[in-house]
């Protein structure tokens, strides 16, 4: 039963496409083509960037980005986060135990950049070694697996192995926790709906995010466009 109530946890971060007769709620992004390949970007010798989002009126949570692991996403992150698109958008689905998503522009789940980039998961034939550990930040996405854009979420607990098995080969994780493990925590207990409607109890808004590059200038992700 539990495995059957985090599949259906997982249509939170999936959404819905035009094409599946589901009438509730679309929560992630546009469904894009999906395509069958990407250009590499070369990402050698790339130290990995540390990226602080600030969340009004909480704190600041650092993450270390995986850039090796998961270059397109990383880049992605990083040219969003540079460009300001983050700044004041809402945490709009927060699930106790689950996930805290957010980066879309709309607030309603459905939003996004415009395009879409690679999906790094191995059922999508990428190896990234990046898992979904407490804390860690990965990109939603739609049933389409080339389809994410602008939405991440962070994971709010430690999923079974099962579970963390599934997250691992089915979604793009690039990032970890460095600092803030006390605010995840807040987000947990005093933001997070107790339901699966993931209507937060209190609302988050990003305020900023900040990309520390250590001065290395970073390549732009391959673009999918819509």
């Amino acid at each position: 039963m539990k495995v059957l109530k985090f599949i259906l946890l997982l249509g939170l971060l999936v959404g819905c496409s035009k094409d599946v007769n589901i009438t509730e709620d679309p929560i992630v992004e546009e469904v894009v083509d999906e395509k069958d390949s990407v250009e590499t970007v070369d990402v050698r010798g790339f130290h990995n960037p540390i990226a602080s989002i600030t969340f009004k009126d909480l704190g600041t949570i650092t993450f270390e980005l995986y850039v090796q692991d998961a270059p397109q996403s990383v880049l992605n992150f990083v040219e969003l986060a540079n460009s300001k698109y983050y700044d004041g958008i809402s945490m709009h689905r927060i699930i106790n135990n689950f996930v805290a998503q957010g980066g879309d522009p709309t607030g309603f789940g459905s939003g996004g950049p415009g395009y879409s980039i690679y999906g790094e998961f191995l059922s999508n034939n990428f190896e990234n070694t990046v898992g979904h550990e407490y804390g860690a930040l990965a990109f939603a996405r739609t049933q389409v697996p080339n389809s994410a854009g602008s939405q991440f979420y962070i994971v709010l607990s430690d999923y079974a192995d099962d579970q963390r098995q599934f997250m691992d080969e089915n979604y793009a994780a690039f990032g970890h926790i460095l600092e803030g493990h006390d605010l995840l925590v807040i987000i947990n207990e005093e933001y997070a709906a107790k339901d699966n409607s993931g209507i937060p109890l209190k609302e988050l808004i990003i305020e900023s995010i900040t990309i520390d590059t250590h001065e290395q200038q970073l390549p732009s992700p391959t673009k999918f466009s819509k």
